[in-house]
């Protein structure tokens, strides 16, 4: 679990990404520009963050900003900030030192936004266009990373406490349901989702890389199968690989 302390700002980097003209020797390259947003009520040691997200359809960054217990919402074009608040914080030691931790990741659904909170081990919904918090569920560990899955419809969540992964039902309006977990052999932590093959990839923070099926058939089997297509065994790269 790696949590990122900012000082009151958060940068955005302006990427050029639209298509331009092709580049000679004698070209000067494209310019990128930094620009940094206050955050809200940020306390004076800062605000702990991880994970971001942006919804594409309406233009804004969600930040999660955990020991405030609230999200940001970046308006990506003119930079305005909304608050989202009411999430649940807890104050955790580690290493001899406490810290609060509370919302910490978010992914983008179908016109909803999943915020997942290490401060009560949940992952809840929020509306995308008008920022209500909807319905919440609650996990058996607290929640790393968060992926959605649009072609099951699920939202998957690393939880490396509980060396596995977690797979909620998103599918019904108005409700989460824990569907299945996981297990893995050490902590995934990051992750990245293949839609079109139904893969979920992730990283054992303390161990390897592994390749998922998002597309599960049996709940009783060891490891998920990639519906219509045949079964591979999970792909595993050792350290000395890398």
């Amino acid at each position: 679990m790696i949590v990122r302390k900012t000082v009151l700002l958060l940068a955005i980097l302006a990427t050029g990404c639209h298509a331009g003209p092709t580049l000679t020797s004698g070209t000067a390259p494209p310019v990128r520009t930094v620009h940094s947003i206050a955050l809200p009520g940020a306390p004076a040691g800062g605000v702990a963050m991880d994970y971001l997200a942006y919804d594409r359809v309406h233009h804004r960054v969600w930040v999660p900003a955990g020991n405030t217990g609230s999200v940001d919402v970046v308006d990506g074009v003119d930079g305005r900030v909304s608050r989202v608040e009411g999430f649940a914080t807890a104050e955790l030691e580690r290493n001899g030192t406490k810290r609060t931790v509370g919302p910490s990741s978010a992914t983008v659904g179908d016109g909803v936004v999943y915020v997942g909170n290490r401060g009560d081990s949940s992952v809840c919904a929020v509306g995308a266009e008008s920022l209500r918090v909807g319905p919440c569920v609650e996990l058996e560990s607290m929640p790393d990373g968060l992926a959605y899955v649009a072609a099951t419809k699920e939202v998957w969540a690393t939880t490396p406490r509980a060396h596995s992964i977690a797979v909620i039902d998103a599918a019904a309006a108005g409700a989460l349901t824990r569907k299945a977990e996981i297990p893995l052999d050490g902590q995934p932590e990051g992750f990245a989702v293949d839609d079109l093959r139904g893969v979920f990839f992730t990283n054992l923070e303390d161990k390897y890389f592994r390749g998922l099926g998002t597309r599960v058939l049996g709940a009783t089997r060891a490891w998920p199968v990639v519906q219509g297509r045949p079964y591979r065994p999970p792909l595993q790269i050792s350290p000395s690989r890398r």
